[in-house]
């Protein structure tokens, strides 16, 4: 992201619209999940109703998506950054 090189922070949306055309293909479904979920007009009250919104939740998946993420920032180095240019 453009953005992210001037210390922009990119909205929800806007860094979902990112990833899915960034990520590899294995994360585009909870991607394209969590993105719809903020884009629905419901809007969740309480902590858990948050939780779950748009769920039901693939457990495994997101836990892939985490470890992926985290990988990325290793050492606090930003290694997508590096592998990408």
């Amino acid at each position: 992201m453009a953005e992210a090189t001037d210390r922009i922070v990119p909205g929800k949306e806007e860094a979902g619209v990112w990833a899915m055309t960034h990520l590899p293909g294995q994360f585009r479904n909870v991607v394209d999940q969590a993105l719809a979920a903020y884009r629905s007009r419901e809007c969740p009250h309480t902590k858990q109703e948050r939780q779950l919104s748009g769920g039901p939740w693939d457990r495994k998946s997101l836990l892939e998506y985490r470890d992926y993420v985290r990988s990325l920032y290793r050492d606090g180095k930003r290694a997508y950054h590096q592998r990408s240019g």
